[in-house]
């Protein structure tokens, strides 16, 4: 009994899907290098440079290659055995890694890789082809990103400081002179005007006329004029009035200063 396989057309379904899955891993694979690659600027950058028909081709046409400092140059073979050898024919330098014959030739299909760590001009030949194999790589440096600018930061305002707030000073009391007690000037009783009682009789000297005091009585008149002489009283009568109420009136302004004066006394 032969055997069961599937259908010619399912098997061809079966490769058609494992190619697509394929295609799209692979897609896949070259996204996700590409946006390392561009995500970290350290990551080298590769050239290409084929060793065929005893001449090498860079990318664009000709042997000449210029590239960044730190990025990588690898050359594939094909045909005839070759090699890259650092320098001129008759002047090997080894300024950079090298692929030359006494480490090996590269036959058809393989291929060398190496990295220029430092900027310059470096040249190369083929020990094999020397005249018609040559060519140089020019390392230029890499270009060097735009700074950072670092975030302003925002001055913080210095605080302003609080006025400090004087002291009021008290207020002084007003010294007020306070004026002593005046002492009223005051006229001694001895400064008084003496009354002078008139006598009765005159005098007996002569030259000397009969004298009356200002402040006599109205008894002393009466007593020093003759008794009958109604006329002579009737006329005196205003004037000693007079002199009796000056009298009195001096009598009371002493009388008032002397009480006046003790009272000081009593009130010091």
């Amino acid at each position: 009994m032969d055997a069961w396989s599937p259908p010619r057309h399912s098997r061809a379904r079966a490769i058609r899907h494992a190619a697509s899955r394929t295609a799209t891993l692979a897609i896949a694979l070259a996204v996700a290098l590409g946006l390392l690659i561009e995500a970290d600027p350290g990551l080298a950058a590769g050239h290409i440079v084929q060793a065929i028909n005893y001449r090498y081709v860079a990318a664009g046409g000709g042997s000449s290659l210029t590239v960044t400092v730190g990025d990588q140059v690898t050359w594939h073979a094909s045909g005839e055995p070759h090699s890259v050898t650092s320098g001129a024919p008759g002047a090997i330098d080894d300024r950079f890694a090298d692929s030359p014959a006494s480490g090996g030739l590269l036959l058809d299909g393989d291929s060398f890789t190496t990295t220029f760590p430092s900027i310059g001009t470096f040249p190369y030949f083929c020990e094999i082809h020397p005249e018609q194999m040559s060519g140089s790589v020019t390392v230029l440096s890499a270009a060097t990103p735009a700074p950072t600018p670092a975030p302003t930061k925002t001055p913080t305002p210095a605080p302003t400081p609080r006025p400090t707030p004087r002291p009021t000073p008290a207020p002084t009391p007003a010294v007020v002179a306070t004026a002593g007690p005046t002492e009223a000037t005051t006229r001694s009783p001895d400064a008084s005007p003496a009354t002078t009682q008139p006598s009765g009789t005159a005098s007996d000297e002569p030259g000397n006329s009969p004298s009356s005091s200002p402040s006599s009585s109205p008894s002393a008149d009466a007593t020093a004029r003759p008794a009958g002489d109604e006329s002579g009283a009737s006329g005196g009568g205003p004037g000693g009035l007079a002199v009796v109420i000056a009298g009195l009136l001096a009598l009371g302004l002493v009388g008032g200063m002397v009480l006046a004066r003790r009272r000081r006394g009593a009130g010091g």
